[in-house]
Formats: C-alpha cells, sequence, structure tokens
C-alpha cells in the first residue's frame, strides 16, 4: 500500500481480537515511531510497550476515551521529554501508520487521568519509569524502547 492509501484507509479501530501480536510486528511499529521526524532531530520521546492484559484494562480505566485498551493485545504509552506535543504527534503518526500497513488497526488513547495510571496497582511503578525515562533525552533503539510485561516492570 501507498503513504497515501494508508493515509486514506486509516480508521480508529476500538474493537481487537483476542490473538496475540507477533513480536516482530510490534517491534516494526515501535521502530516506525523511532524513526518519526523531530525538531533539531531531538526525538523528545520513549515508547513503553504495554501487554499485561491486566495493565491495560487498568490504564483503560484512566480516561474517557480509553475503554478500548481493555481489549488491545498491546499498547504504547508514548513519554516525552518536551512540553510540545508536535513531534509526539508524527511518533504517533507513524506508529499508527505502519500498524495499519501490517494490517493491525490502532486508536489513540488520551490518558485525562494520569494520577490514576501512576497510583494503582501494578501502576505504580510506571511513575518513576516514565519520569527517568521523561529525564533521559537520548536516542536510539535500545534507549527509547522500554517492554512492559508481566506485572509492570522494565524488561532491558
Amino acid at each position: 500500500m501507498t503513504v497515501s492509501e494508508l493515509i486514506r484507509t486509516k480508521r480508529a479501530v476500538r474493537q481487537f481480537t483476542d490473538e496475540p501480536l507477533s513480536e516482530e510486528a510490534i517491534r516494526s511499529i515501535l521502530n516506525a515511531g523511532r524513526r518519526a521526524q523531530s525538531s533539531k532531530n531531538t526525538q523528545p520521546w520513549h515508547f513503553i510497550a504495554i501487554r499485561d492484559r491486566e495493565t491495560l484494562r487498568q490504564l483503560s480505566q484512566c480516561g474517557a476515551y480509553a475503554g478500548h485498551l481493555a481489549g488491545a493485545p498491546f499498547a504504547v504509552a508514548l513519554i516525552s521529554s518536551s512540553a510540545g506535543g508536535f513531534d509526539l504527534g508524527q511518533a504517533a503518526a507513524y506508529l499508527q501508520l505502519t500498524a495499519w500497513e501490517l494490517g493491525i488497526g490502532s486508536c489513540i488513547a488520551s490518558m485525562w487521568e494520569p494520577e490514576k495510571a501512576t497510583s494503582r496497582s501494578p501502576l505504580a511503578t510506571l511513575s518513576p519509569v516514565a519520569s527517568s525515562l521523561a529525564r533521559q533525552n537520548q536516542t536510539g533503539a535500545s534507549r527509547s524502547m522500554r517492554w512492559f510485561s508481566g506485572n509492570v516492570g522494565v524488561d532491558e
């Protein structure tokens, strides 16, 4: 599919199958976001891939428009070390378009109640990890991708 076709046909998908996504598909999606352009190539972001079903269920309760996370096979938390959202928006678009190219539907979920995401067990550990990642402003795949699986924790 061409980029124009991807943009024209992309839809917000909020219902998902129970089929898990392959490691290869998840890494392709994350790598696309990592390659998004940013102001002065600062890449002021970190991506946290979340695959634990209970964590996704809890995150689904952290915003009025996040309910679909409960049924998702994985989600990506986008953490920014800068106040502006333009660069992060470009990364989100790259993530979504690559997923769509792979036949994987997606939809953005906004966390309007971030205190819930950082105060609930097992999500309590997300806050210090996210804060630490946001303070770092480093580039490269190993530094910009962190995996959350099982109980929330960082696998490196």
